[in-house]
């Protein structure tokens, strides 16, 4: 038999098209004995009414397949729930690339100028949504205390290392200890940051100098 609605030949023990879906039975178009409903023939066919059927130029009334074809995942597909914190994700977005983007721009630059990104993002965002304004300040104020550590580790370069002599090398072990733990976490907070402001919470980064409140 014929399927009314698309026209595909199916089974004559077929209940349903397995192209479309179509309850045969429901439909009425299909004849005992495997005969065609009028105007709807077998691909490419043509009906009483002079059209044809679907493969042809024209089909017999028959309904065009839904974009992306019959069958297809995701051809209708219902919006997507909002996010459990109730924030779009263009916000949650600006607030990630506010952690991350002084990280990447700290890394190249050696940490002096990480804290340009997260300052432009949140000159340009702090007065769309408290959420990045939060965030932002955050992220902005982190990377300024890191270009205040650095600059006094450089200052106080050579008094370490006098200090270390003096203590025969105990003084470096010392600061080469603290170095080390200052750069993992100028490397893990803000990755931090970034996990949390994904998930639509705040977040504050310890041992930080709020320069912007």
């Amino acid at each position: 038999m014929t399927c009314p609605t698309c026209g595909a030949i199916a089974d004559t023990t077929a209940v349903t098209c397995q192209l479309c879906g179509t309850h045969l039975s429901a439909q009425g178009g299909a004849q005992p004995g495997g005969g065609t409903p009028p105007g709807a023939g077998p691909a490419g066919s043509t009906g009483p009414s002079g059209s044809t059927g679907p493969g042809g130029a024209a089909g017999g009334g028959a309904v065009p397949p839904p974009p992306g074809g019959y069958g297809t995942p995701g051809a209708w597909q219902a919006p997507r729930p909002p996010h459990h914190s109730g924030l779009s994700s263009e916000l949650r977005g600006w607030a990630i690339g506010a952690h991350l983007g002084g990280l990447v721009v700290g890394l190249s630059t050696a940490a002096v100028f990480g804290f340009v990104g997260t300052l432009l993002v949140w000159l340009f965002k702090r007065d769309e949504h408290p959420y990045t304004d939060h965030h932002t300040k955050e992220a902005l104020n982190f990377q300024l205390t890191v270009l205040l550590v650095l600059v006094l580790s450089v200052a106080l370069a050579i008094p370490i290392m006098l200090f270390g002599v003096v203590t025969l090398g105990l003084g470096l072990l010392l600061f080469g200890a603290l170095a080390v733990v200052a750069l993992v976490a100028w490397i893990v907070l803000p990755i931090i940051g970034a996990v949390k402001a994904s998930n639509g919470e705040g977040y504050r980064y310890p041992l930080t100098i709020r320069f912007v409140s």
